[in-house]
This record gives structure tokens, sequence and C-alpha cells, in this order.
């Protein structure tokens, strides 16, 4: 395996990804502080999604296929309605 490196980031031959050399993340233009905290951003944000998305889903008693209720709720306002599953 051989490395191409830079000042701060090293590009592998073998796997063809860019690394910084002092935080061992993906390279990146902003500082090694600023990308830490964008990366636990994001993943603060993939979390929250995750968190709000299992709270406004529910599952098919027959099927055990995942919905979102609100949308399905919405539908059905103010009607009944029979939902046939696949």
């Amino acid at each position: 395996m051989k490395l191409k490196t830079h000042d701060t980031v090293f590009d592998c031959d073998n796997c063809l990804q860019s690394y910084c050399k002092n935080c061992f993340e993906y390279a990146h233009d902003d500082s090694c502080e600023e990308n830490k905290k964008k990366l636990r951003e994001e993943e603060e944000f993939e979390e929250k999604y995750k968190k709000e998305k299992e709270l406004n889903s529910a599952s098919c008693p027959y099927c055990l296929t995942s919905s979102s209720m609100k949308k399905d709720m919405q539908g059905m306002q103010g009607r009944r309605s029979t939902v046939e599953c696949s």
C-alpha cells in the first residue's frame, strides 16, 4: 500500500480515500475542531431524525410494515377506511 502524503492529508492508493493526518477523519478543508463540530452536529441531527421517525410511525398489525402514522391519520380524518396490506 502506497501513501501519497501532503501537508496534512494522505491519499491511500489502496482504498482511494483521503484522510487528515491530525484527526484521522476523511480529509476536510476546515480545521479539525470545526470538522469535528460539524460531524457531531450531523450525528445529533440523524439521532433526532431517527427518534422523531420512531415516535411518528406505527406498524401494521397484520404485516408489521412500518408507515408514517401522521400521514396515514391525516388521510383518514373524518372517515373510516380499510387499508389492505400487500
